[in-house]
């Protein structure tokens, strides 16, 4: 059975209806055969099943799930922002169920099955509006959707759930079986954490005066043979992902290590709660008088080094590489060097950021975007990454997506004369990619010429 082969005039979708009916109609002539014949084609593809398709260059890419359920869905960017339902085909007290899609060349990208989702069906939009209107209500909907998150048991590849992270959880505690698994249509790449420690690490409490909260603050120090260069600052936001499981500046610091980076020391800043950042970083100037005014100081009175803006970068994931954007481009005597990982350049005005995402009423999205393009340029140096699965509109922006809000910050950037580099990646909003794109970017800013470019 080639599912790869399309007959003249028929569409994709045509084609992926086509795929789950003739397993169907195998399971209703012999369900026992079908179901044996499906889980060692499962098993010996190591997850879904995958095939390119003929004169499309896309790939054809079939989920599957074993087991007793009322439903299951798939988690996964290529299908959206929620949860997609999937096909179940009977047979007899074993039921299968069944999702395929297409995916683009080189995907690398994670996704969980939900069983028996208490959101199944939701539309995001009311989910946003949930957010918007009982916040507490959503993150006790979440919590009990990622209790109900499980890896592909036939996928030996997985990462630990970021998700976790929302629900108060600490992905490091959580049960290799609720894992993300990870579709790698691009083998190869080692993982950002299969790398090991080879620096001297700090822990400490920061308390700012400026957000009238305190934090958790990470240091690293690493030797490296090329001390004479010059030691770098990296601060990243978001320490709870770059200082977790996935190894972000773990890389970092094994590059320098061997002294293919410059030394470098890493602040790892932790969120206060997860509610604070969602209106910490989308623009306070609160949040850059606490890392231009407040945090230098704290780092020289622990003798940390802290260099001139040239070799100082702040770095962000999403909403916190917007805030690491705006920091630099308020302080740019403190920071010259920006690292951005999917950034969220979507948000509003920030004197709105009690709002979901700094978007009211009445706001207009890129803020940040709109102030470069009118105010006088700085001197600072942009590493921006996104994938290319980042296009589907946000609720809160009909029409403009967190792909078509970085490609155009990365233009008004350049035509404002800023050294612009911008990273598109195949994939999505997850750290699968941000395990590498973090090394890329600090690899860029620490080592490359002055000059603009564009990779992807």
């Amino acid at each position: 059975m080639d599912e790869t082969q399309l007959d003249a005039g028929t569409t994709w979708e045509e084609s992926m209806v086509s795929v789950i009916a003739r397993w169907t109609e195998s399971f209703a002539e012999d369900a026992t055969a079908a179901q044996r014949s499906l889980r060692e084609a499962v098993e010996h593809a190591g997850g879904p099943l995958c095939e390119p398709v003929a004169g499309s260059g896309e790939v054809e890419v079939c989920f599957v799930w074993f087991g007793q359920a009322t439903t299951v869905s798939l988690s996964c960017q290529l299908l959206g922002s929620v949860p997609a339902p999937m096909t179940r085909l009977d047979a007899d007290d074993q039921p299968v169920w069944m999702l395929a899609t297409q995916a683009p060349p080189g995907t690398t990208i994670p996704y969980q099955f939900v069983i028996d989702d208490p959101l199944h069906g939701v539309p995001v939009e009311a989910l946003m509006r949930m957010l918007a209107d009982d916040e507490r209500s959503y993150f006790e909907a979440v919590a009990e959707q990622q209790r109900r998150k499980v890896a592909d048991p036939a996928n030996p590849r997985s990462i630990a759930p970021q998700t976790a992270l929302m629900t108060g959880d600490d992905p490091r505690t959580v049960p290799p079986e609720r894992w993300e698994s990870v579709l790698d249509l691009a083998p190869g790449r080692p993982t950002a954490a299969a790398t090991s420690r080879t620096e001297s690490t700090r822990n400490f409490r920061l308390r700012s005066e400026a957000l009238d909260n305190d934090r958790r603050v990470v240091v690293r120090s690493t030797a490296s043979a090329q001390e004479s260069s010059g030691r770098w600052l990296l601060v990243a936001l978001d320490g709870d992902l770059f200082d977790g499981p996935w190894g972000l500046l773990d890389a970092v610091h094994e590059r320098s290590a061997h002294g293919e980076l410059p030394p470098i020391d890493s602040v790892a800043i932790y969120n206060a709660s997860l509610a604070a950042r969602a209106t910490e970083m989308i623009g306070r100037d609160e949040m850059a008088t606490m890392l231009a005014d407040e945090l230098p100081g704290w780092l020289r009175d622990r003798r940390i080094t802290v260099p001139g803006p040239a070799r100082t970068i702040v770095a962000g994931v999403s909403a916190t590489g917007l805030a690491a954007a705006h920091t630099a481009f308020q302080r740019p005597d403190v920071y010259g060097n920006v690292l951005s990982c999917s950034g969220g350049f979507t948000a509003g005005p920030a004197e709105e950021s009690g709002t979901w995402y700094g978007l009211g009423s009445s706001s207009e999205p890129e803020w940040l975007t709109r102030r470069v393009a009118t105010e006088p340029p700085s001197p600072v140096r942009f590493w921006l990454d996104v994938g290319l699965l980042e296009h589907t509109p946000m609720p809160q922006t009909p029409g403009l997506s967190i792909l078509a809000a970085n490609r155009h910050l990365r233009t008004v950037l350049r035509a404002r004369g800023y050294d612009v580099t911008l990273h598109q990646f195949p994939g999505g909003h997850d750290l699968v990619h941000w395990q590498h794109t973090v090394l890329d970017g600090v690899q860029h800013l620490t080592t490359s010429k002055h000059h603009p470019a564009e990779t992807g």
